[in-house]
């Protein structure tokens, strides 16, 4: 006894069904590929923690900012993807001028918020 081909059916409303959810699942994956890279570890409680901590690396004087380099390690040592950092600065968190990179006051106030200002600055 063996397969035989012509003995399964499927019609094309069914294989256009399955094809969609074959993608769905795909999507899925790399979405939870993308944040893992990005640090967001499921079950991660401490995640809220280390971007806090992130951020206060960044309290610095403007003038004092951090480098490139500086704020790529500063990502990293929290176990955060540098590639972030810009949504961090559209979202005001941080702010960038040439090669200086510092805390905004509004990343400030969140930081402070999610670590009921006990962190360092």
């Amino acid at each position: 006894m063996g397969f035989n081909r012509q003995d399964v059916t499927v019609d094309s409303n069914d294989k256009s069904t399955a094809i969609a959810m074959a993608l769905r699942q795909v999507s899925r994956s790399i979405a939870d590929i993308a944040d893992l890279l990005d640090g967001n570890i499921p079950g991660d409680s401490d995640l809220v923690a280390r971007q806090a901590a992130t951020l206060y690396e960044f309290a610095v004087p403007p003038e004092q900012g951090l480098s490139r380099v500086q704020a790529s390690a500063a990502f990293k040592k929290h176990g955060l993807n540098p590639r972030s950092f810009g949504s961090w600065v559209q979202g005001g968190y941080l702010a960038r001028d040439e090669d200086r990179r510092w805390l905004t006051d509004t990343g400030r106030k969140w930081a402070d918020s999610k670590t009921k200002g006990t962190a360092a600055a």
